[in-house]
């Protein structure tokens, strides 16, 4: 997918590790780092996938993981194992929450669809 993954090594809380975009080179010959990076919250399991429906399922979340989501200075991507159909979801977080005002309320969900990766 013309990036980097690197994974969190302290097993802490908070975030799972970030993506950086790679792009080819203006010379055509190889590629090279673009500075672009994405953290990414990465979530498995039954428990994650509720409200489930054909075109879209619901992730339950912690009301202090939006909030710290929400605070950070970088994209922030939510990924989301779905074992039933053995799929990954994602949804970028700081774009959905600006995008949904409710978001902050009862039950705490991420809406998470409408692509896959």
């Amino acid at each position: 997918m013309s990036c980097i993954w690197r994974e969190m090594t302290k097993d802490d809380f908070g975030l799972d590790g970030e993506i950086e975009v790679v792009t080819p080179k203006s010379d055509g010959k190889g590629l090279e780092t673009s500075g672009q990076i994405l953290k990414v919250q990465a979530k498995a399991g039954d428990r994650y996938v509720v409200s489930d429906s054909e075109n879209s399922f619901a992730s339950p979340v912690e009301k202090n993981d939006l909030e710290y989501w929400h605070k950070c200075n970088f994209p922030v991507l939510f990924i989301v194992y779905h074992p039933s159909d053995d799929r990954l979801y994602c949804k970028e977080i700081k774009s959905y929450l600006r995008a949904t005002p409710d978001a902050f309320a009862k039950p705490y969900r991420s809406q998470t669809v409408p692509y896959s990766i």
